[in-house]
């Protein structure tokens, strides 16, 4: 199924705009006729993620488990264990909560400026920032000590060129009327973009399945419309988050963007 996609987008031609470049979009162009041409290829995506609804989705509350810092071990230069990854959350956040601790913490503003001003930004985040599995609540850091999803599935797109193409694909997720994420955020590093997608699980489906297929056909939809470079390139959408417990790093960002009541057309 995936393979008629790329047919499908040599019909259109490539517009560049600012430093972003999008395969189909300039900024305020509406979507929608193009996204119901392009989602019934994706079948299985048209059955999960759902554009959210007053009704409904809003009404739900998002919750995850948070976790502090450090999210992988640190060792000293001889290899010696200084500190052990924390693997059990420190509490359960909602995505508002984590919304807030994002734009007005002002220590994790503090650690922001750290981390992109460290020699090593990948080695600083993972030492410094605490991060949330944005799939659910976990016991203890790992698939098997699930206790509840969360409704949400994490999109990433990483290595962009400048912050300022981060803001823009910022807000062309944030305005995707497939996607109509939760919240979409600046990245640790600054040049990539975190959004949480909601999902809906139908009745009679096993509900972790469907939470990973979910995952799966987001990625295949965000990196068919809006991968900014071609395959073999490192921009574009991050496919390491197809597991259920993926983290994801927390910073500051003062402009980040939360979809509420008020925020639905």
């Amino acid at each position: 199924m995936c393979q008629v996609i790329p047919f499908i987008l040599l019909k259109y031609k490539t517009i560049s705009y600012s430093n972003v470049k999008s395969p189909l979009f300039c900024p305020g162009e509406d979507k929608t006729p193009f996204i119901r041409f392009i989602l019934p290829t994706f079948p299985p995506f048209l059955k999960f993620i759902v554009s959210l609804k007053k009704s409904d989705s809003m009404k739900k509350e998002f919750c995850m488990s948070y976790f502090n810092a450090p999210v992988a071990p640190i060792k000293d230069a001889d290899g010696r264990l200084l500190l052990r990854a924390t693997t059990t959350p420190a509490s359960t956040l909602t995505v508002e909560q984590v919304y807030h601790m994002i734009t007005a913490n002002n220590c994790l503003q503090q650690l922001t400026r750290e981390v992109r001003s460290a020699p090593d930004r990948r080695l600083a985040k993972q030492s410094l920032l605490p991060y949330v599995t944005p799939c659910g609540v976990f016991s203890y850091r790992s698939t098997a000590n699930l206790t509840k999803l969360s409704g949400l599935l994490p999109i990433d797109i990483d290595h962009l060129d400048t912050p300022d193409e981060a803001v823009e694909m910022r807000q062309l997720l944030f305005d995707d009327p497939a996607l109509r994420p939760v919240l979409c955020f600046i990245s640790p590093g600054g040049l990539g973009v975190k959004a949480f997608v909601p999902y809906q699980v139908p009745s009679g489906e096993d509900p972790v399945r469907c939470a990973s297929e979910s995952i799966y056909w987001a990625m295949a939809y965000v990196k068919t419309l809006y991968n900014p470079a071609g395959k073999d390139s490192a921009k574009g959408v991050d496919p390491s988050g197809k597991d259920l417990v993926r983290t994801c790093f927390l910073c500051h960002d003062a402009d980040a963007l939360l979809r509420t009541e008020e925020t639905i057309d």
